[in-house]
């Protein structure tokens, strides 16, 4: 499927709202990708993509969740099915077979430890395009440390989400410490 169609497809799966952030996203990722040597073009499509799952309805997100071979804290969590479900709909909906995407889109709520570039990209991004300001005052800030520093946004996206769990009283996925630890420890070199 190209481009036009791919985003015409993807406009038509989700809310306007939905719709221009998953834009804002492949912009940002577009601009990372450029700044920090990924490909330009998985960077335009996995940050285009990343949320294609976010307006499926609950049944049919239970239903794919529960054939995936995903993490139980995850299982458990619906807001985070978006990102599983979508890799796993890549293919099937839009005719993408690349590793590198679906580990993207996989992983672009939640990290993952030893993320790849393109993975590092798609996961910052999420949090930090300009239609996100109107959410996290931290963003445009954040931002500016992504043009510098990879690792450092992603230490401060983990450590957000982190404290925003925290603060509402929710489970923290393991695997959010660690990346904390691991993003801490590749800023330090």
């Amino acid at each position: 499927m190209d481009y036009i169609s791919t985003d015409k497809k993807l406009r038509s799966m989700l809310s306007p709202d939905r719709y221009r952030h998953s834009k804002g996203v492949e912009e940002l990722a577009v601009a990372l990708a450029l700044h920090w040597g990924a490909d330009v073009q998985k960077a335009k499509m996995a940050g285009l993509l990343h949320d294609l799952a976010k307006n499926l309805d609950r049944d049919t997100c239970k239903r794919i969740i529960e054939t995936m071979n995903a993490d139980p804290l995850i299982k458990e969590s619906c807001s985070l099915w978006h990102g599983p479900i979508g890799a796993y709909l890549l293919k099937k909906e839009f005719g993408i077979d690349d590793d590198e995407i679906y580990d993207a889109v996989y992983y672009h709520t939640i990290g993952k430890l030893g993320m790849s570039l393109l993975t590092k990209i798609i996961y910052v991004a999420d949090a930090i395009e300009i239609n996100r300001d109107a959410y996290f005052d931290w963003a445009p800030d954040c931002r500016k440390i992504a043009m510098e520093n990879l690792d450092k946004a992603v230490l401060e996206v983990t450590d957000r989400t982190i404290l925003s769990l925290i603060d509402r009283k929710l489970k923290i996925n393991p695997t959010c410490i660690l990346l904390h630890n691991e993003a801490l420890l590749l800023t330090q070199k």
